[in-house]
């Protein structure tokens, strides 16, 4: 079955897996399992992006360092964390996350 698929994906790299397993008359998940797994493969879109110029990106370096010491010199007042809403029944734990976002994430 892998022999097959591969074949038909290097023929038609834009065919549907929806359709090639009609046509093969297996599971759509089994037939992406084949392409994911076995075969190594991974759907991607291509995609118009941004051109960044080494002068976009001298201007965007300095912006950030300029941003850095300017929150670095007032101090942190909102900090954003993985965590749900922080709980007033444990300030102890929120205090030491808040210290370790700081130490590992703002200020390395």
């Amino acid at each position: 079955m892998r022999k097959v698929v591969r074949s038909r994906v290097w023929r038609n790299p834009q065919r549907l897996i929806r359709k090639m397993a009609k046509e093969l008359k297996i599971s759509r998940g089994s037939l992406q399992t084949i392409v994911k797994r076995d075969l190594g493969l991974s759907s991607f879109k291509k995609r118009k992006v941004h051109f960044l110029s080494n002068k976009i990106k001298t201007k965007r370096l300095s912006r950030s360092k300029a941003l850095h010491r300017r929150f670095a010199a007032q101090g942190l007042d909102q900090v954003f964390s993985p965590m749900k809403n922080f709980s007033p029944l444990n300030k102890h734990s929120i205090v030491k996350t808040i210290e370790y976002y700081l130490k590992h994430f703002y200020y390395p």
